[in-house]
């Protein structure tokens, strides 16, 4: 009996679908469901439903039941769901789903986007939405769940965080090479120059000390008495001493050969005056 219902369901949303089209009229009323014809759209929210509509044909591309009385937990209403096979865009939002597992909503093979907002949900197993291949989209606004999906988040933080690294890595390793260079371009320009500077002093000690070194003047005096000295030293010293001395005699004898020539002129001029 139930294959006998599947298929004059199935006849008659066929032959509701080929009326729509030959009247020219886009949307129609099937049971408690607006039906956009050319989009295979079913819109049955809002409408106090507390089980899913048989009327709804199982070629429905985009199916929205939010805002209404149903209790996903039932099998039963499951299962209704499970008939839309190529359904892409769900609408659950508004119904009660406390939790989901992995095989609550089962398998929807062309599912893209699924709504389960205000669905009271507090808990959602892994792998709950391994039977959904083609899903982008997944709305879980406005419930309480306490942990969303651990296994899905750490997977999508290692695929948001993986790739990174080895660019950050090469980016470091550019910013640290090139920094390196510089420091070795700088270090080695002021190398060069102490060593021209360290150069030019030591040729300039060298020069000062070959024509005078007070320091081994000074240590040589030190460190020898007056008896030590050199013997060029000490026969400079000794004939200045002695020129002084010789012109000193020489002076002295000038001196008194002009005194004794001049006693001798007042001699003879007495002797002149005492012969007149």
């Amino acid at each position: 009996n139930q294959n006998i219902m599947g298929h004059v369901k199935g006849g008659l949303a066929t032959f509701l679908c080929f009326w729509g089209m030959v009247a020219g009229r886009d949307v129609l009323t099937v049971g408690p469901c607006d039906v956009r014809i050319k989009e295979m759209s079913f819109n049955c929210s809002q409408r106090g439903l507390k089980e899913v509509p048989a009327e709804i044909w199982i070629n429905v591309t985009m199916l929205d039941l939010s805002q209404n009385q149903l209790n996903l937990t039932n099998p039963k209403h499951l299962a209704a769901l499970h008939r839309f096979q190529e359904v892409f865009q769900l609408n659950l939002s508004g119904n009660y789903l406390p939790l989901l597992e992995e095989d609550t909503l089962g398998t929807f093979p062309s599912l893209q986007v699924l709504d389960l907002s205000t669905c009271q949900l507090t808990d959602i197993k892994p792998a709950t939405f391994q039977g959904f291949p083609k899903l982008k989209t997944l709305l879980l606004g406005n419930n309480k769940i306490r942990d969303l999906l651990p296994k899905t988040q750490d997977k999508t933080l290692e695929a948001d965080h993986t790739p990174s690294w080895p660019y950050l890595l090469g980016v470091l390793g550019t910013i640290l090479a090139i920094a390196l260079f510089i420091v070795m371009l700088v270090k080695c320009k002021l190398f060069q120059q102490y060593l021209d500077s360290y150069r030019h002093s030591l040729l300039s000690e060298v020069d000062t000390t070959s024509q005078c070194d007070p320091a081994s003047l000074g240590h040589g005096f030190s460190g020898h008495n007056m008896d030590s000295r050199a013997p060029g030293f000490e026969d400079r010293s000794e004939l200045d001493d002695d020129d002084g001395f010789i012109e000193d005699n020489y002076i002295q004898a000038s001196e008194r050969e002009r005194a004794q020539r001049e006693r001798e002129e007042e001699e003879r001029e007495s002797d002149l005056e005492d012969d007149i």
